[in-house]
């Protein structure tokens, strides 16, 4: 890497990844040629699909070649694999394929990033179908490039990573956000969020899954400021010997004491915990809020209507509102609101003249009556005596 890139900030590795060319892994090119060795011309889109969600790198290429080519007619970005391949079609999807460099999988880091994120989304897409979410693909796709930024320096400029590796490994950083920082002056994580107005691939918003609460693994506390309800999230650490995490220092609420005889708890939407749980916990929230993402406050129904407590839903404003958020997805078309008009009541036409349109006028034609016929009288005769 040249020594003036290593000055670089956040923004400038943004830009320059935009305009670079993306390889891929080598086995993206072999799964293609056995899908024509087995189909032919016939390849279906969604099996090449399947081989988009599982190579990061020429996902990232496929979407950015997609958004490059995208009519003006869309009004909202390409976020899945399906989509991006019917825009450009097969055809184009198998050029860019053969026609992109192959990764160096001597590269160890970058295949070690690769192998992670192409796990993390099979595991997203195997729970958003779980979950019945709207569009599953959508959801492997944001997680499948939620560390683009560290892939893209893997494959540009390893010796950034390879320095955060090792300040990390040495003890002179004890978490890998701070190595980062140490080393680049910058997060991954904030690099792959600077990429996401060239690439269009990160999502918006977030909702962690509530099942948790359920099995124990996570819990809520109340917090309200101005006036608004809002929820902080701790998780329970997989290592529970003080490695990973730190003690509760407050007690929590417990949403699901409505599901219970009490009539008290049902009104009041829950219950304070009876004590502070034991173990270590992970506060969510705060690591969101070190990333950009923020809470929602909850709903007035809360009490009484559980998703309206809205405890596991996080946004990325970006700086833009609600409604231009919606704008990048759905023409403008959905904020108007119809108005029920009735119809104007029918005008009568006016009656065609002329020959052509005449009809016809029907002659009177007499019937003749039945007349008795005349009968003649008869004659008299003459009856007599003939001497």
């Amino acid at each position: 890497m040249d020594f003036w890139k290593s000055r670089w900030g956040v923004g400038q590795w943004a830009a320059y990844f935009e305009n670079q060319e993306l390889p891929v892994m080598r086995r993206s090119k072999l799964l293609m040629a056995q899908l024509e060795a087995a189909a032919g011309e016939l390849l279906a889109p969604h099996d090449l699909a399947d081989i988009v969600l599982q190579d990061p790198l020429l996902c990232l290429c496929l979407l950015r070649e997609a958004e490059r080519r995208k009519s003006h007619r869309l009004n909202h970005a390409t976020t899945t694999a399906l989509a991006a391949i019917m825009q450009l079609g097969v055809d184009e999807f198998r050029k860019l394929l053969l026609s992109s460099p192959e990764v160096d999988e001597d590269n160890k880091g970058l295949v070690a990033v690769e192998t992670r994120a192409r796990i993390a989304a099979q595991i997203a897409l195997t729970w958003a179908s779980g979950r019945m979410d709207l569009n599953p693909e959508e959801v492997a796709v944001a997680t499948l490039l939620g560390g683009a930024g560290e892939l893209l320096l893997w494959v540009y400029a390893a010796e950034i990573p390879q320095k955060a590796d090792e300040l990390l490994r040495s003890g002179n950083a004890q978490r890998s956000a701070q190595a980062q920082m140490n080393a680049c002056g910058f997060t991954f994580k904030q690099l792959t969020l600077q990429l996401q107005t060239p690439l269009n691939t990160v999502p918006e918003a977030l909702a962690d899954e509530p099942l948790t609460l359920n099995a124990g693994w996570m819990v809520v506390t109340r917090e309200e400021l101005e006036g608004r309800l809002y929820w902080r999230i701790f998780l329970k650490t997989v290592a529970q010997d003080g490695s990973q995490g730190e003690p509760m220092r407050v007690i929590p609420w417990d949403l699901t004491a409505r599901y219970g005889l009490n009539p008290t708890d049902y009104d009041q939407g829950g219950v304070y915990a009876s004590s502070i749980p034991s173990g270590y916990w992970v506060d969510l929230t705060a690591t969101a809020l070190k990333f950009g993402w923020e809470r929602i406050p909850a709903q007035d129904n809360w009490r009484s209507y559980f998703k309206g407590t809205l405890f596991n839903e996080f946004v990325l404003n970006n700086g833009i509102d609600w409604r231009t958020a919606m704008l990048k997805l759905y023409p403008p078309d959905i904020f108007i609101t119809p108005t029920v008009i009735k119809p104007p009541t029918a005008t009568l036409s006016a009656t065609p003249k002329g020959y052509y349109y005449k009809t016809a006028t029907p002659t009177l034609t007499s019937t003749p009556t039945m007349r008795p016929t005349y009968t003649p009288v008869p004659s008299q005769t003459i009856t007599g005596i003939i001497p």
